[in-house]
């Protein structure tokens, strides 16, 4: 059997947590006493929440599963490239450190929701989130600063008329 480099591995027990998790909150959200405080129902976000998340860790375990057997054969060269680079210092702070300043991030955005209120607080998260997760070389700025400020929008409105649930301003 070959050896699954470690960021696939990584990848494929995330996706199939992933599928664990909505798995177990699905079965829950069809235990949760249906009130009906707006116009949905109390186990209307849980359950679509649950469908998307299992939804997107199938999707992510098909993925990874592609890139598993794409990358099946890693070349010795490829490796010590790796290595050579680890050594010589040429990864950033950003590069290594990222999954800390990932959840440095989602702190201190729960944080700021409730001092300066969602829009503007996802705005910034989600644009510094994308900047820290994407490739330097391959950034594209206007996609990242669109999205950045469209989604909350969209989310806010979402809730706000749709669900008739109200979100810090």
């Amino acid at each position: 059997m070959k050896k699954i480099p470690g960021s696939l591995l990584r990848d494929l027990c995330g996706s199939v947590f992933s599928i664990i998790i909505a798995v177990i909150a699905l079965s829950q959200s069809y235990k949760i006493r249906i009130t009906k405080m707006a116009r949905v129902n109390s186990a209307v976000m849980p359950k679509a929440v649950s469908y998307l998340l299992l939804i997107l860790g199938i999707i992510w375990l098909i993925i990874t599963i592609v890139e598993i057997r794409k990358n099946s054969k890693i070349t010795a060269e490829t490796k010590e490239d790796s290595r050579q680079k680890i050594e010589t210092g040429s990864v950033s702070f950003f590069d290594k450190n990222a999954d800390w300043l990932s959840m440095a991030l989602i702190i201190t955005y729960t944080i700021c929701i409730g001092i300066v209120g969602f829009i503007p607080a996802s705005i910034v998260y989600m644009f510094l989130q994308a900047m820290l997760l994407s490739v330097k070389g391959h950034r594209n700025m206007f996609l990242i600063i669109g999205l950045s400020v469209a989604c909350p929008i969209l989310v806010y409105l979402l809730f706000s008329r749709a669900f008739s649930l109200t979100l810090p301003h």
